[in-house]
């Protein structure tokens, strides 16, 4: 899968593969006092991939409420998770420090 982004802003963004339209990414707020992020999955019936319409159907993925000055926080599959419990801090690099991704923790239910 090779997805493209519609803009340059990934965060207000529909992601496709192959010119079909899989995720759409809506944000709300300002950048510097945080921004609320929510990612969709589209599903477009067989008989509307040649004329997009109305009947295009949205389901709801993912929301990320981005904080600057405090943590932020996935709510994915139903499961409210803080960042600083998902993404690890282990160890300073070449390129900054290491983080690691503990994915049980959201694939738990």
């Amino acid at each position: 899968m090779h997805l493209v982004l519609s803009t340059g802003t990934p965060y207000d963004a529909q992601y496709s593969d192959g010119g079909q339209v899989l995720y759409k990414v809506d944000s709300s707020g300002l950048g510097i006092l945080g921004r609320t992020i929510q990612i969709s999955r589209i599903h477009v019936p067989f008989e509307l991939k040649r004329t997009f319409g109305d009947r295009i159907q949205r389901t709801f993925l993912a929301r990320i409420d981005y904080k600057v000055y405090r943590n932020s926080r996935i709510n994915y599959r139903g499961i409210d998770q803080l960042t600083n419990d998902l993404f690890k801090k282990r160890s300073f690099g070449f390129y900054g420090r290491s983080v690691i991704c503990i994915t049980d923790r959201l694939l738990a239910s």
